[in-house]
């Protein structure tokens, strides 16, 4: 079985105010959450995985090394995101554990999206 990750470009519009990043165009209200989170240059977020949520991450700005562990077959994958360049979103679905290392010398930015509150259901679980 190979594992399965989906991993896409996020449109960017830019002009000489700033940016807008399209992080989610949808109709549904699949979504119970949204975080913005900020990473420190060498911190490292996640290491665990759920049973049950299902989660957006949205790189919007910074350097990160990420990895993709399958926990039931513990199939590894990594790859380096330049968000500064082409922010990206990471769908991480139930059983994948993803770990983000902060690199470079600036904070990382995210938006995580998720379709499960975080203390609705204990669902976090260490590799």
């Amino acid at each position: 079985m190979t594992m399965e990750m989906d991993v896409r470009p996020l449109k960017v519009k830019r002009d000489e105010r700033g940016s807008v990043v399209e992080v989610l165009t949808t109709k549904s209200n699949k979504f119970k959450e949204v975080l913005l989170i900020t990473s420190n240059a060498g911190a490292k977020r996640g290491g665990h995985f759920h049973k049950v949520k299902d989660e957006l991450l949205c790189i919007i700005s910074g350097k990160a090394r990420v990895r993709f562990e399958d926990a039931n077959t513990g199939e590894v994958k990594e790859l380096t995101v330049d968000a500064d360049k082409e922010p990206v979103a990471i769908r991480t679905p139930p059983n994948m554990v993803l770990t983000i290392t902060t690199i470079g010398g600036s904070q990382l930015v995210l938006v995580e999206l998720s379709d499960e509150l975080y203390d609705e259901k204990p669902d976090t679980f260490k590799k």
